[in-house]
């Protein structure tokens, strides 16, 4: 499906999943994820999307502004931690699959998403970084 600009809330800026260029298309199922072209798209699904798709939809969706106590915020971000490390299990394991199959071109999109993940969740000078880096690194090579 099409992604119209002007249907976007104000100063929201769409980017591509796979390589951060302005969005013109979104996956129907979550609508919480953009692309730059069907090719994208199809690569993304094919890799890892399918898998995340219905995971990524608490993840992507603004939380309105609740004056709740500071109780349910915690309880929140904890959920959204746990909710981060479920698809970083998933995406990680799916993309080393994708690697002993061969199919490198499939396994970006899971690498990707897994270093994203793991970024978010333990920081960008985290040791946990490097099993994703090196699971983009094999996959960028075999491709």
């Amino acid at each position: 499906m099409t992604c119209i600009p002007l249907a976007n809330p104000k100063n929201l800026k769409v980017c591509c999943e796979l390589c951060s260029k302005p969005a013109f298309i979104f996956c129907e199922k979550c609508r919480v994820t953009y692309y730059c072209d069907a090719e994208h798209q199809r690569v993304d699904w094919l890799g890892i999307h399918e898998k995340i798709c219905q995971m990524l939809i608490p993840l992507r969706t603004p939380i309105p502004f609740i004056s709740g106590s500071e109780k349910e915020r915690e309880y929140r971000n904890q959920q959204q931690v746990l909710r981060q490390k479920q698809l970083i299990d998933v995406s990680s394991n799916a993309g080393q699959k994708l690697l002993f199959e061969g199919k490198y071109e499939y396994a970006i999109p899971a690498a990707m998403q897994t270093l994203k993940f793991t970024m978010e969740v333990y920081g960008s000078a985290s040791i946990e970084l490097a099993s994703p880096y090196l699971m983009l690194g094999e996959s960028c090579i075999g491709f």
